[in-house]
């Protein structure tokens, strides 16, 4: 996909605004005694049940961020991946 020039900078915009969270979250109130694997399990398991009974497969998650829940999630896979524009700053 090629981006027009204003819809690139929006979308540039974007990723540093999200960039400058990731890099700042930990200091948020809200997120001194947050457990990211339990919210995510809560998350998975609402929308598709125990997310461990997903039989062994690979499993992809775009725009993971540094806390994915492949991270957590899923023991039994094959293969986790996780993939994101910003994982590399």
């Amino acid at each position: 996909m090629i981006l027009e020039e204003p819809g690139r900078r929006r979308w540039e915009r974007a990723q540093a605004a999200e960039l400058v969270w990731w890099q700042n979250w930990s200091r948020l109130p809200f997120y001194r005694n947050h457990s990211f694997q339990e919210h995510w399990t809560r998350v998975v398991s609402d929308l598709i049940g125990d997310p461990e009974a997903v039989p062994p497969c690979t499993i992809v998650e775009v725009g993971c961020g540094p806390h994915g829940i492949v991270r957590y999630l899923f023991k039994s896979a094959r293969f986790k991946l996780g993939v994101d524009p910003l994982l590399c700053r």
